[in-house]
């Protein structure tokens, strides 16, 4: 297992996670619980200290997105749980509270769904 250094290596098991400019956000360790309940929903505002860009993605479609980004699909064997670490991430599955960044809108993961951040 060769750990990954950016989310584009795992391109190789999807295709849409060639480099693009889709931008992902996980939460960041800390503040994991405090979205992941989805009880409350990230604001854009304080997004660089709650959330960690994990890279930038060529697919556009936000289920497909969520598919691609769970733990069995794009990092099987914890190729990316060092990267991860480094970006203060502790969990490898898109999950509630995780952000997805598309042409100027930004969409939280949630149970129901993907929902768009207003503000």
């Amino acid at each position: 297992m060769m750990p990954y250094v950016e989310i584009n290596e795992a391109a190789s098991l999807e295709s849409g996670l060639q480099k693009g400019p889709v931008q992902v956000a996980f939460i960041k360790a800390p503040n994991f619980f405090k979205f992941n309940s989805g009880d409350r929903v990230p604001s854009l505002a304080t997004l660089e200290d709650t959330h960690s860009v994990i890279g930038s993605v060529l697919e556009t479609d936000l289920d497909e997105i969520w598919r691609m980004l769970q733990q069995d699909v794009w990092s099987p064997n914890g190729e990316a749980e060092q990267m991860l670490f480094a970006s203060e991430v502790a969990h490898s599955s898109m999950s509630n509270g995780d952000v997805v960044l598309i042409d100027g809108h930004a969409w939280v993961c949630t149970e129901d769904g993907f929902v768009e951040i207003v503000e």
